[in-house]
């Protein structure tokens, strides 16, 4: 009996091993791996649809669309798109001086169903989606057209507001989460598409249904896509957010990404292959909550002496540094302190989650105030 025991350790033990530590030390591997730079020349520029969903923007929107009406993307070819859920600060009469077309929701009925509309009464054969704040390059839209082998491509994002101490975890969350898409893209040609930075082919979209109405409606749409054999291509066209500038929004959002993520990934479970929930799926999950599963294998490998188990928090570690020395070096003194506050709101709000699905407390999608 004891034998067994001993067995049943090692394969747990091997589990670990795979399952953490390989995909952390796969992950800052990959980090370093040279990014596709630069663009080539195409002959026929295909027509690109800008669909930006606005809802009270207009301390932000003019930038965002001043800037997309300097992209070197030709002109003609270009046509932009604000779906606005019936504003009262004036976002659409600013929206209206740059954009192609203003859609005005009377009634509206959340974010999926204002990208759909957007969708809908586009012209282009390819799609490409904004936030409100979003700043691109001159060359980020040329970029993406151009480097496009499969028929969805994204960018990687950077942040714009950097001294609050809850902007720095978002930006050791966003670096972080920029190697960890390098690494699914390297291993499985896997990329979790975003809510923005991300052109589409329209009759892609259209061929899976356009977006639905749910919490998190990038994870629901980059599951659906993988299930159809879509891959979605990764490349350095970068693009500017701002993201939330207190804690409460900080916390809501989280909230609502990992509610999101757990719907998507349980409903995910039901459809895909032995191979994809056995071997993708946990890297998948497991990156997501690198904090959380660094800190758990910290305690349990001091509480047990167990070098394998601290071994993934090393690993965990070290990831985060190599996304903070890679994306972004400013600050990295900070980054201890940075870390320990991502993990507990990462571990408060995934209990808290947790929580809400034994209890089935119904949850709606909410704009993240910023």
């Amino acid at each position: 009996m004891f034998e067994w025991i001993q067995v049943g350790q090692w394969i747990i033990y091997a589990l670990v091993l795979f399952y953490v530590d390989l995909n952390y030390l796969l992950f800052i591997i990959s980090s370093f791996f040279p990014e596709k730079a630069g663009y080539k020349k195409i002959d026929k520029y295909p027509k690109v649809s800008v669909i930006i969903p606005t809802r009270n923007e207009a301390h932000v929107i003019e930038e965002t669309l001043k800037r997309l009406r300097k992209s070197d993307y030709p002109k003609s070819k270009l046509e932009i798109i604000v779906v606005d859920a019936n504003s009262y600060d004036g976002t659409a009469k600013i929206a209206k001086k740059y954009a192609d077309k203003v859609i005005i929701e009377k009634h509206p009925k959340g974010k999926p169903h204002a990208l759909n509309l957007g969708i809908r009464k586009a012209s282009g054969e390819l799609i490409y989606f904004l936030d409100a704040d979003n700043w691109v390059n001159e060359n980020t839209i040329k970029k993406l057209v151009s480097s496009m082998e499969t028929n969805a491509i994204v960018g990687f994002t950077t942040i714009r507001n950097q001294r609050k101490l809850i902007e720095k975890v978002s930006i050791l969350e966003n670096n972080l989460h920029n190697v960890i898409m390098i690494g699914l893209f390297r291993l499985f040609k896997i990329e979790i598409v975003p809510g923005c930075n991300f052109l589409i082919s329209k009759k892609i979209l259209k061929r899976v249904g356009y977006y639905k109405d749910t919490l998190t409606e990038d994870i629901n749409l980059s599951l659906r896509l993988y299930k159809i054999g879509e891959r979605v291509n990764l490349i350095n066209a970068p693009c500017s957010i701002v993201v939330p500038k207190s804690l409460k929004s900080y916390w809501k959002q989280q909230k609502r990404w990992r509610r999101g993520g757990i719907d998507e990934i349980r409903k995910m479970t039901k459809t895909v292959s032995a191979t994809d929930l056995l071997i993708k799926m946990p890297f998948i999950t497991l990156a997501a909550i690198t904090g959380t599963v660094g800190l758990i294998m910290l305690i349990i490998g001091i509480i047990f002496s167990d070098f394998i188990f601290l071994t993934g928090f090393i690993f965990g570690i070290l990831i985060l540094i190599a996304a903070k020395i890679k994306y972004n070096k400013d600050g990295l003194i900070y980054l201890p302190v940075v870390y320990i506050y991502y993990t507990i709101i990462e571990i408060v709000s995934l209990v808290k989650v947790l929580f809400e699905e034994i209890t089935n407390k119904k949850v709606v999608w909410q704009k993240t105030p910023k």
